[in-house]
């Protein structure tokens, strides 16, 4: 999340790599972005790993568990 809030979305469909991983952590880095609202996260092995950044409170609650709480006008 940027401080202006634009935000970017990325979705790898294979393994992060190590320059994959310098290239986001660069865009971290920057001084326009969000540390508060941004982080990267990979999910190997079934489980997720947080690289860096900080997750939304909700990040670790099953769909359900998201449904119950927030409702379905947040998806």
């Amino acid at each position: 999340m940027m401080k202006d809030a634009t935000f970017s979305s990325k979705r790898l469909m294979s393994p992060l790599t190590d320059e994959q991983f310098e290239i986001f952590k660069g865009k971290y880095d920057d001084d326009d972005v969000d540390k508060e609202k941004s982080y990267l996260v990979c999910y190997r092995n079934g489980e997720f790993e947080i690289l860096f950044g900080t997750v939304p409170e909700y990040f670790h609650l099953s769909f359900e568990e998201y449904v119950e709480k927030y409702g379905y006008d947040y998806i």
